[in-house]
């Protein structure tokens, strides 16, 4: 049984993440995070803002290795595991759960990005709730903004170049 993981509290929600459309200049975002157990993983749970106006969207999550970078925390390398390539639909101010494909072995004390991307009509916005991490030293966020395709966005193996941000999502992942 896998001990869950999430990176703070719900009630520490200080702010939203829009994951933004991928009709050509979508994102990939990408959430570094240590195991809290070696076991195998089915699913990860989001928590959608009152801010989302999406009332179709194709999401996708996935979990990439952590390729280690000299001074810092690395970048998303291989993808080990994702939902399904249909995607789930996300609803509005409300937590919702996505199931991975198959379980995903994950080792304790193990450095994963957990990936999360969403297709749906331009005009229209998804957002998490999320913790703003200012002055924290290092990337532990990254953003993927170019060679994003497909509907719902299709998750590059290995993961491509990554820029950082400074706000970290709430997720679940169990």
């Amino acid at each position: 049984m896998p001990v869950p993981y999430q990176p703070f509290g719900i009630s520490s929600i200080r702010g939203e993440v829009e994951l933004p459309h991928n009709f050509g200049t979508g994102q990939i975002m990408y959430f570094l995070f240590h195991a809290p157990s070696t076991a195998h993983y089915t699913q990860v749970t989001f928590l959608s803002t009152s801010l989302t106006t999406v009332t179709g969207t194709s999401s996708i999550a996935g979990i990439y290795t952590n390729l280690p970078i000299a001074a810092s925390p690395g970048r998303p390398q291989t993808l080990i595991g994702s939902t399904s390539a249909t995607g789930f639909s996300a609803p509005i101010n409300e937590r919702f759960t996505a199931t991975f494909t198959a379980p995903i072995p994950l080792t304790k004390n193990t450095a994963y990005w957990l990936a999360v991307a969403s297709s749906h009509a331009g005009g229209q916005s998804l957002w998490l709730g999320a913790g703003h991490l200012a002055g924290v030293i290092g990337p532990t966020i990254r953003i993927q903004d170019v060679g994003v395709a497909g509907t719902p966005p299709i998750l590059a193996n290995p993961a491509p170049a990554t820029s950082s941000v400074e706000y970290s999502l709430w997720f679940r992942i169990e």
